[in-house]
């Protein structure tokens, strides 16, 4: 397992389940309990968090790694490059995260009200919570 990477110029703390050392450099990894879609694109939201790690590896070890891995439950991999347009998506992202923080009101974006069961920060919602 990877340490816990932190960025203090683009606010932003995580730790990849692996980061392994390749002739590209080192690559984040991240292992999902879900299964990839039927589509065999990976979700989005997986996405913008291995983009998330290979920007703190970025940050960490003074090299841009080509792409990461999302590994699925039922097995597949998934490489995703880490293109200058899905840093410039992470980075607008992080941006409009920040402003949120700012926010005294930050709107649920979502209808699932299982998501809201899962949720780590659902205590602040309040009325917006959904319950199943």
């Amino acid at each position: 397992p990877a340490s816990t990477l932190r960025s203090e110029r683009w606010r932003l703390i995580g730790k990849p389940d692996f980061i392994i050392e390749t002739r590209h450099g080192p690559i984040p990894v991240e292992v999902k309990s879900a299964a990839l879609p039927r589509s065999g694109q990976p979700y989005p939201g997986h996405v913008l968090q291995l983009a998330a790690y290979c920007l703190l590896v970025e940050e960490t070890f003074g090299t841009t790694p080509p792409f990461g891995y999302i590994r699925y439950r039922d097995g597949r991999t998934v490489q995703v490059p880490f293109t200058p347009e899905l840093k410039r998506e992470l980075l607008r992202t992080l941006q409009a995260m920040h402003a949120a923080e700012q926010s005294s009101h930050v709107g649920r974006s979502h209808q699932a009200p299982w998501k809201c069961e899962r949720c780590g920060l659902a205590y602040i919602c309040g009325s917006e919570r959904l319950v199943p």
